[in-house]
């Protein structure tokens, strides 16, 4: 089972949750949305941060996550058995910059 601290999860569940919360004319704009979220916190959580780029990358991976988790269940693909089993995999296969990003901050 997921942590609730874990990002992945909570940017998926974004996505889910965005379906009955907000009403957006498209997915980009959804998209948008769930970014400027996504960057606001990390940058709030990780200020002490000098490489930017690596924030931003971090920002736009958990945002490819949330609108996952905003499409998914708008195209009929979507139950908890297949959100667990979906993080899982999503969290097997993590590009190494982001296993880099997460194991970093998380020996700061």
């Amino acid at each position: 089972m997921h942590k609730k601290s874990d990002l992945i999860f909570m940017a998926f569940n974004l996505g889910v949750r965005a379906i009955e919360e907000r009403q957006f004319a498209t997915v980009k704009a959804a998209s948008n949305y769930f970014y400027d979220l996504i960057f606001t916190e990390l940058s709030r959580r990780y200020e002490d941060l000098t490489d930017k780029l690596a924030l931003l990358s971090y920002a736009n991976y958990l945002t490819s996550i949330a609108t996952l988790g905003y499409t998914l269940p708008l195209v009929g693909v979507y139950n908890e058995e297949f959100k667990n089993k979906f993080i899982d995999l999503i969290m097997m296969n993590k590009p190494k910059e982001v296993s880099r990003f997460e194991y970093e901050r998380a020996s700061a």
